[in-house]
């Protein structure tokens, strides 16, 4: 029997392959003859546009943290994330046209029709290719990981049992096995078998030996395309996060029960964590890693990695949580090949805290004194903020906005630079203890999907109806009329956007850590070319960095000629080079191609 093991679109972030544990072995396991990353396939097909990739996101249902798409909805309205565009799956799969549910979509979320249209005719192609492309196989798995994957899952598997109907289907992943969405997927009748990806856990599989399997082979590698000479790929260390924030998935089962697991025997040592990334390094050839484990710190162990990722010369980013930062965090990060670190603070109000379950009664204090510590250790630093949070007052929301301005304003009064404050939405994304609250509370009116045409054959119709749209909250009726715009564009303000990188501390980050990026570019043609045209005059302060300007203003070139052509006369360290180079790109002056 021919297999094969697809990653659905939309399980992750267009760009980065997904190095998870499972990948390396689940052809191994399962006996499956091919793995196909579609994600990034997806990505190679839209040229590696971001925009298009992103409005098919928001297409299928990946609501969380589209602001400000969402952020036109009313203040009291808190949409559903499960399936959200399930109107136009099944359109799409059973009529002929679906531009009625396109249109009704895009003017909920607040998406320009025309771009969304142009896309999913796109989509729809891809589809259709890749349905071409597996018509031989006789089992296809597909893993989805977010319910925006479960849509593009389901629409997979249609166009690949047009191809082959006696092929059998299997899709695997949580919110595959949601009741309202396991009872739809089992009427539209294209999957054998629906399961949870928790059977890994059951197989027992040699986790410490699971990289042997990874193979260049299964990954199409210019899927993902390369920044500044390399790329990137995600990895994870642990299965689990300790903590019980409301809206998170992640402790959470189906049945809302929390998911209570034994963290040592889930979280890989660090000595097998440098085989992992040995071997990735060795057959992918990548050199920065995305840890997307939701807290990369908690576990005290995890301060030994920084000093094997500088041993094996790999760029990282992590993830953290604001009240567990410690000195000696801050201090591995320095001394590492640290590039950026995202902080998952969510708010500075108390009573937005409590309400979310993020942390103890110090949370806020703790918060503030921890961001300071990472921005004063000269850290690239992004920090996450959370609004408009089921339960909360119109009045909490304009406290979390005033708690932050005093944040920021306080940090520039030393001197600090406020590099990102992204600002995301709450949506009830399912499972989570916030999902199940609001489901069971009467304080929320809940509304259901709803479809009218007769096309679409009766039990789909019944099933679709059952899956939760958006909840109304009854009790916040004054703020019925406000949108959550403003809030957006107001903490968006918060963060500077024209950072002098001559007199940031991120630009001696990099400097320290430039060796990764000389490695890759040296043996790189990327093409350097101007692109400002109001330069900086403190740029001209340093006479290395006019020459690069002029050189490469008079013959847009790659690094060896940049070279060749300023220093043949005198010995200047290549390094040194590469970080101005590194330096204008940053800032704009200059484009890598």
């Amino acid at each position: 029997m021919k297999k094969c093991i697809i990653e659905a679109p939309f399980a992750f972030d267009a760009g980065p392959p997904i190095i998870a544990l499972k990948y390396a072995f689940y052809k191994k396991y399962l006996g499956c003859d091919k793995f196909i990353d579609m994600d990034g396939k997806l990505y190679k097909y839209l040229d590696y546009d971001l925009d298009s990739y992103h409005h098919l996101l928001y297409l299928a249902g990946g609501m969380t943290f589209s602001y400000p798409l969402t952020a036109e909805l009313p203040f009291n309205i808190i949409p559903f994330e499960d399936l959200y565009s399930v109107e136009l799956l099944v359109s799409i799969m059973y009529m002929d046209d679906y531009t009625d549910e396109l249109k009704k979509l895009t003017e909920n979320m607040g998406l320009n029709y025309s771009i969304c249209s142009d896309n999913l005719s796109k989509f729809i192609e891809f589809m259709r290719n890749m349905a071409n492309e597996l018509r031989d196989y006789d089992q296809v798995y597909i893993c989805c990981e977010k319910p925006a994957a479960v849509f593009s899952s389901v629409l997979m598997m249609h166009f690949f049992k047009l191809q082959n109907k006696e092929s059998k289907g299997v899709i695997i992943g949580k919110h595959a096995t949601t009741p309202v969405v396991k009872k739809l997927l089992e009427k539209l009748g294209i999957f054998n078998e629906i399961m949870n990806e928790d059977f890994l856990v059951r197989a027992e599989l040699d986790e410490m030996d699971a990289y042997r399997y990874l193979s260049v082979d299964d990954f199409e590698l210019d899927c993902y395309p390369e920044k500044r000479g390399m790329r990137n790929i995600s990895y994870s260390i642990c299965k689990i996060c300790p903590y019980k924030c409301n809206f998170c998935s992640i402790s959470m089962n189906w049945d809302g029960n929390r998911i209570y697991r034994n963290d040592l025997s889930e979280c890989k040592t660090v000595e097998q964590v440098k085989v992992d990334l040995t071997r990735v390094k060795e057959v992918l050839g990548v050199s920065f890693i995305s840890f997307c484990d939701c807290t990369m710190n908690y576990m005290e162990k995890n301060l030994e990695l920084f000093k094997v990722l500088k041993e094996i010369n790999m760029l990282y980013a992590c993830t953290s949580r604001a009240d567990i930062v410690t000195d000696e965090f801050c201090s591995e990060l320095i001394s590492s090949n640290f590039v950026s670190v995202i902080v998952g603070v969510e708010s500075l109000n108390s009573r937005t805290i409590k309400l979310m379950g993020k942390g103890g009664t110090n949370y806020v204090e703790q918060a503030i004194n921890n961001c300071k510590k990472l921005y004063e250790s000269g850290l690239d630093v992004q920090l996450n903020s959370l609004i408009c949070y089921p339960y909360q007052t119109y009045n909490d929301v304009k406290e979390d906005l005033k708690r932050w301005v005093i944040f920021t304003d306080d940090m520039r009064k030393n001197g600090i630079k406020v590099q990102k404050i992204p600002v995301g939405t709450l949506t009830l994304n399912y499972p989570s203890k916030m999902y199940f609250d609001v489901i069971n509370d009467s304080r929320f009116e809940k509304k259901y999907h709803y479809i009218t045409s007769m096309e679409i054959p009766y039990e789909v119709r019944n099933a679709v109806e059952a899956i939760p749209y958006y909840a109304i909250d009854t009790q916040n009726e004054i703020s019925k009329g406000m949108n959550k715009m403003d809030f957006v564009k107001q903490i968006y303000g918060l963060w500077d956007n024209d950072i002098n990188f001559l007199d940031s501390n991120l630009f001696y980050r990099l400097i320290q850590n430039i060796d990764v990026f000389i490695e890759a570019w040296e043996t790189k043609n990327n093409i350097f070319a101007i692109e400002s045209k109001n330069i900086d005059e403190k740029l001209f302060c340093n006479q290395e960095l006019v020459e690069i300007i002029e050189n490469i203003r008079t013959k847009p070139s790659n690094f060896a000629e940049i070279s060749s052509r300023m220093f043949d006369k005198r010995a200047t360290d290549i390094q040194y080079t590469a970080q101005m180079i590194l330096l204008l790109s940053i800032m704009g002056v200059l484009k890598i191609y």
